[in-house]
């Protein structure tokens, strides 16, 4: 029977299985038939998505709905659609598209079904242009209402997760994000549904704080669920960012194959991924020792961010620029003219651009220190390597660029970092002795005698500008916890 219900189940199953013509074609002719409120709500908005998100038609998605807004007798129904056109008003700014949807919100005759719609679509606004400030009310609104829903809006659910997890790292907040992340997987897992945005949210977050072992499990997590279910086609941009943290972990050859990968399932069409896959490229290039490359990708990767309104991720491609020696200052003003209040990780990525560009040393070290008390030491380690670069006093240099090495990967910072910093090994010692371990102790855990370790030590004071170990407390004390060598 060649109804509305059964052609919309075989165009789901067509999309699930990547054939979004077939699905489209199913879901046409659906449409058509339906007569029921409804039906035309849900098949018109899988149909309106599946032209914005797989085939790259937004002209025909609006088309859509719009058919379907028109259609639809039922007050109550018709809100969830016309928030959708209202994000779709490409022509305006997000937080422009956020204010026409707060007041669809506030109609009362706004059901379930549609203020989750609309909900959606302005914690996505909102977050995407970095706007949180009383974000947390539309968030604990969608909360209330997600378990009412039916299973089918389980990827929706997933999406409003994930944004739930990037605010505290909008914020700075980058622990408490990682605590909604986990709590959210054990609830996913229970109640059997996607978790797949979440896992990319969590993997980024744990990329800041320097972990890309717990970054690379969240990103494999997050590939697998989104192979079995991808209801945003946002495989491909997650097959990138997982790119990202297997390049940033040094595993080259993982990070080409999942590029690859997600090059082969995008079809030139999935939404995000030119910017994903040229953060991507970026890192694998300063992976493989090319940080000019790696620059050009990352600016690449903003230029994208620019065009499509997604300030935060645009941060992230120019945090990397920056953080590999970018220093013109050209690209800093339209996102620093994007700031809102009550983002200070972001805020603080800004000012690292701009004191990086203007070689303004106070600047760099305020904001690495920032970074440090986000809980972010590769961020950190990023803007103390740019202020080693432009410190005068080779004693300040080499103490900034040996903080920046103790937080940071070698191939996450500017080039030349290593020339201006202790040794590798002296740079192990010093960290330990800035815990507090005995020599003896230090040359235990190095193989090495007590001797070497404190030959070590004394040109260390030497280099540092210090006298012993009080004053080298002083000067990498708060390191001494940070990433080992």
């Amino acid at each position: 029977e060649r109804s509305a219900a059964t052609l919309y189940v075989l165009g789901e199953v067509h999309r699930v299985a990547g054939r979004a013509s077939d699905a489209a074609e199913c879901w046409s002719e659906a449409f058509e038939l339906a007569d029921d409120d409804d039906d035309i709500r849900r098949i018109g908005l899988a149909l309106g998505q599946l032209n914005e998100l797989f085939l790259g038609r937004p002209e025909t998605s609006h088309e859509i709905l719009q058919a379907a807004y028109d259609r639809i007798q039922d007050p109550s129904l018709r809100i969830g659609i016309a928030s959708d056109l209202a994000l779709e008003q490409r022509h305006r700014s997000r937080a422009e598209r956020a204010v026409e949807i707060d007041v669809l919100l506030s109609d009362p005759q706004c059901g379930d079904e549609s203020a989750w719609t609309a909900l959606s679509d302005i914690l996505w606004a909102k977050s995407t242009s970095l706007d949180v400030a009383g974000i947390d009310g539309y968030i604990d609104r969608a909360m209330s209402i997600e378990r009412r829903l039916p299973a089918e809006r389980d990827a929706e659910i997933d999406l409003i997760r994930a944004i739930s997890i990037n605010v505290p790292m909008i914020r700075g907040h980058l622990d408490e994000a990682i605590d909604v992340a986990a709590g959210w997987r054990v609830d996913a897992a229970e109640r059997g549904i996607a978790a797949g945005l979440g896992d990319f949210s969590a993997a980024l977050i744990e990329l800041l704080r320097g972990d890309t072992d717990a970054a690379e499990r969240c990103v494999t997590r997050a590939i697998a669920s989104m192979g079995a279910y991808d209801a945003f086609n946002a495989l491909p941009m997650v097959l990138a960012a997982g790119s990202v943290v297997a390049a940033a972990g040094g595993d080259v050859d993982l990070a080409i194959a999942r590029l690859t990968h997600a090059e082969e399932r995008s079809a030139g069409v999935a939404p995000w991924f030119e910017l994903w896959s040229s953060r991507a490229q970026g890192w694998i290039a300063a992976a493989s020792g090319d940080q000019g490359e790696a620059c050009r990708h990352a600016l690449v990767a903003v230029k994208h961010a620019r065009e499509s309104g997604d300030v935060g991720w645009g941060a992230f491609a120019l945090q990397d620029a920056v953080g590999w020696g970018w220093e013109i200052g050209d690209v800093v003003h339209v996102p620093a003219a994007t700031h809102r209040s009550d983002c200070a990780l972001f805020e603080t990525i800004f000012d690292h651009a701009v004191g990086a560009c203007d070689h303004d040393a106070g600047r760099l070290a305020h904001c690495a220190r920032r970074f440090e008390q986000f809980g972010a030491p590769w961020l950190a380690g990023t803007a103390w390597a740019n202020r080693a670069a432009v410190d005068t006093d080779p004693i300040e240099a080499c103490r900034d660029a040996t903080r920046a090495l103790v937080l940071a990967p070698e191939h996450a910072l500017r080039a030349g970092t290593n020339d201006l910093a202790l040794t590798a090994r002296q740079r192990e010692v010093v960290r330990r002795a800035a815990g507090g371990a005995s020599s003896k102790a230090i040359g235990a855990a190095l193989f090495l005698s007590a001797r070497t370790v404190d030959n070590h030590l004394r040109e260390a004071y030497r280099r540092l500008g210090v006298g012993g170990r009080a004053e080298l407390l002083d000067v990498v004390g708060p390191l001494s916890n940070g990433r080992p060598e």
